[in-house]
């Protein structure tokens, strides 16, 4: 189905649950609703997934006029040589190699005797760390070569009346920490069998992209939302500081929510986006406000975030569960909290360590880091102790 009719059948069942959370809460009633909010999740990820598609159908309607111009806009990793070696490269490993592809991957060897992976296959696995990784859609996203000092901003100018003529007085000058951005790697092996490898209508890059993509998303996203930045970036319930306690360990009110929202400063919060996971926002789809009005709505157009306290809401599988003293959500500017991708994601296929069993490894590896920059542009909200 088409991203526009999946969003009408979301629309309307979504009207339908409120009917029945809105009439005689008995158990069968309450069964029926967290049915339909099933559905509901589920038609949400099926609109994204169509969005995505439709995108996809019209950039590649223009087809491109050739391999020059081709290899020219994207670059020495997207070359027609380049991308067929190592497609050759990930089906033969580098043994199987002849002179002219090896001359070929030359360009993108790496210290640890893999190879940078080609702009398209790369491309294709950012898409996928895009759509499964909520955080690093929302956040910002930059491009280091070493360790980067980002400076952060501890307190602002003041402005302050003056007279015709008379002398400006200086009544507060912008200060600066800093914070570093350094470099962590995230690793896996992908096994694939010989047979499919070197299957002719098998499409290796794109397996080896959402194997690839899926799995790093995962590290990535419960790393961006609470790593302790030992071995792995600083997440944003970490860094981000406490802008409301609950009353509970296990529920979560209104007020509590509206209280998260005006704790950021005004300017994060015009520009802020709430984070919970899926267990916390069912929590939340039942809040109504002072005039009985549902807090939560859904997003009315396909591709758009659904909506909490006239706010952008996303789910991320990072944030915790409500329970004790735990951190379970975060409001605020995200473009705040920086994700650094050091260098190239490189690829090594490991011929011979899984020969036994005819399959190849694709051994993929990639570096980066998180901080949040200003502590005052996101809040978070903890549970009861």
């Amino acid at each position: 189905m088409k991203s526009n009719a999946l969003q009408e059948k979301r629309n309307n069942l979504i009207v339908e649950a409120r009917k029945v959370l809105d009439g005689d809460l008995n158990e069968e009633a309450r069964s029926k609703y967290d049915a339909m909010m099933v559905d509901v999740d589920q038609l949400k990820v099926d609109i994204d997934r169509a969005v995505k598609l439709e995108t996809e159908e019209r950039s590649t309607a223009t087809p491109i006029e050739s391999h020059k111009d081709e290899a020219k806009a994207a670059g020495k990793f997207e070359t027609p040589e380049y991308r067929k070696a190592f497609r050759r490269y990930m089906q033969v490993g580098k043994s199987g190699l002849d002179s002219t592809e090896l001359r070929a991957l030359q360009v993108g060897t790496d210290s640890e005797g893999g190879y940078i992976t080609p702009t398209k296959l790369e491309s294709k696995i950012i898409e996928v760390l895009a759509e499964e990784n909520v955080i690093r859609g929302i956040s910002t996203v930059i491009q280091t070569d070493s360790d980067t000092n980002i400076p952060v901003g501890a307190t602002g100018a003041t402005a302050a009346w003056a007279a015709e003529e008379a002398a400006i007085s200086v009544t507060g000058d912008p200060s600066f920490g800093q914070t570093s951005l350094s470099a962590y790697k995230a690793a896996l092996i992908v096994k694939i069998s010989q047979e499919l490898i070197n299957d002719s209508v098998f499409d290796v890059d794109t397996y080896v992209a959402n194997e690839i993509g899926q799995a790093i998303a995962e590290l990535e996203e419960a790393a961006f939302a609470a790593g302790d930045g030992s071995g792995k970036p600083t997440g944003v319930s970490v860094t981000g500081t406490v802008g409301e306690t609950a009353a509970s360990t296990s529920a979560i009110t209104a007020d509590e929510l509206i209280n998260l929202y005006y704790s950021v400063t005004t300017s994060a919060r015009k520009k802020g986006s709430f984070l919970f996971n899926d267990a916390t926002v069912k929590l939340i789809r039942k809040l109504k406000d002072g005039n009985s009005q549902y807090i939560w709505q859904p997003g009315m157009q396909a591709g758009q975030p659904d909506m909490l306290l006239g706010q952008p809401l996303y789910t991320s599988a990072g944030m915790a569960t409500a329970a004790s003293a735990a951190i379970v959500g975060a409001f605020g500017d995200f473009k705040k909290y920086i994700i650094a991708d050091r260098g190239g994601r490189v690829i090594n296929v490991l011929s011979e360590l899984y020969a036994a069993n005819d399959q190849i490894g694709i051994k993929y590896t990639q570096r980066v880091d998180g901080i949040l920059t200003q502590a005052a542009a996101i809040k978070t909200l903890k549970m009861a102790t």
